[in-house]
């Protein structure tokens, strides 16, 4: 369509008929020319971007993961010397873009309560610069060439390791948490779906009096590190399936979420969870998935 406009535009401007045309001629023509070079106008723009990255980064977090996913965008140097100079430009731009959007994606995160990343770290320099040293060592799990020399990248990053040991307040290990015992269970599934629940880096779980059965102080700094102190995952049916919580984990369905953002288990469940005669060494071990989904909770 475009080759033709220009075909048609360029006959308008290359008459090889009669030196003279009439008035009517002449007016028509210049309305057909101009009418030709503005729809080039609107196509070319269009034409042109068609191979360029379609969107910017962006960042987003995968609670059953535990793993921050960000995007980054990179465009060309058209000074560079030579593509490939262009493209190794274009693709550390686009790491330093993701490596922001990570970072803004991580501000926004609750580590407890109310309380999130970019609390945390406002007019706290040296942690500031710790997160931002922890972030620079990403994931790139996929790298996109376009062929105008633009690059996008998509990374990941933990919220467990040296994340969680620069961001978290000290526990105390799970000092208290009974192990020995019956061993009934294998892990820990709290369904919260429907109550509005937002997953945060340390889930406080409380008895209906404000007893804690389940938080900072639970697990251990090993555990902690290697798997944080729960995964938050959409359904129930899910939930039962991951290996995070074994084979026969203990499935209890929150009463209600406080103000404060604690998960509050009924009496029944509660004492489930303060079974003098059960191993509760799960707990200490972190292996525990909290159903966050909209729908109504699945029967158990």
């Amino acid at each position: 369509m475009l080759l033709n406009l220009l075909g048609f535009w360029r006959r308008e401007n290359i008459y090889d008929g009669p030196a003279s045309k009439t008035e009517g001629e002449k007016e028509t023509g210049s309305m057909l020319r101009n009418l030709s070079i503005g729809v080039v106008a609107i196509f070319l723009p269009a034409l042109a971007v068609a191979d360029a990255p379609p969107q910017r980064g962006s960042g987003k977090i995968d609670w059953a993961n535990r793993v921050i996913i960000a995007k980054g965008s990179g465009a060309p140097n058209l000074k560079a010397p030579n593509v490939a100079v262009a493209r190794l430009q274009a693709e550390r731009a686009a790491k330093l873009d993701a490596l922001r959007n990570i970072l803004e994606t991580l501000k926004g995160v609750r580590i407890q309560g109310k309380v999130t990343v970019k609390d945390k770290m406002t007019d706290n320099q040296d942690l500031t610069s710790k997160v931002e040293g922890i972030c620079r060592g990403f994931e790139t799990v996929k790298i996109q060439y376009y062929s105008d020399g633009g690059v996008d990248v998509t990374v990941k990053m933990s919220l467990d390791g040296e994340l969680a040991e620069a961001l978290l307040p000290a526990g105390k290990g799970g000092e208290g948490v009974k192990s020995g015992g019956d061993k009934k269970h294998t892990g820990l599934i709290i369904d919260v779906t429907g109550m509005g629940y937002q997953p945060l880096l340390v889930p406080s779980v409380t008895d209906e009096a404000g007893a804690a059965l389940y938080g900072l102080d639970f697990v251990t700094s090993e555990a902690i590190q290697k798997r944080g102190f729960a995964a938050f995952i959409d359904t129930l049916e899910e939930a039962k399936q991951s290996p995070r919580v074994g084979a026969t984990p203990l499935v209890v369905r929150a009463a209600k979420i406080s103000e404060k953002g604690e998960i509050i288990l009924g009496e029944k469940d509660a004492e489930l969870l303060r079974d003098s005669n059960a191993d509760l060494s799960y707990l200490k071990a972190g292996q525990v998935v909290i159903v966050v989904g909209t729908d109504s909770p699945s029967s158990r």
